[in-house]
């Protein structure tokens, strides 16, 4: 029972109300988490791909955390700490 323009009509019911929103929570789509490692590993070469990301004209740290399905603190991190290493690099001999 929706009205036209997307909102609950006034008339709605309160079992009405909660049918409908019983009936959007089935269709949400959840990450289920089998085995016993709750948090996923990233490799290095993923976590650069992310960092790079990043690192590109206009992104947002934001938008790139939510690509990649990861916390945006994740991805400052990551960039700390991989740009942190590639500056302490030592530089090649002339």
């Amino acid at each position: 029972m929706k009205a036209g323009d997307g909102r609950l009509a006034p008339e709605l019911t309160l079992v009405e109300a909660i049918g409908l929103v019983l009936e959007l929570m089935a269709k949400a789509e959840v990450e289920v988490i089998t085995s016993e490692r709750r948090r996923r590993h990233w490799s290095r070469a993923d976590k650069e791909r992310v960092v790079a990301a990043a690192l590109q004209p206009g992104a947002t740290i934001l938008g790139v955390a939510r690509a990649f399905g990861v916390h945006s603190s994740q991805v400052f991190r990551w960039r700390q700490q991989l740009c942190s290493k590639e500056l302490r690099r030592p530089a090649l001999p002339p």
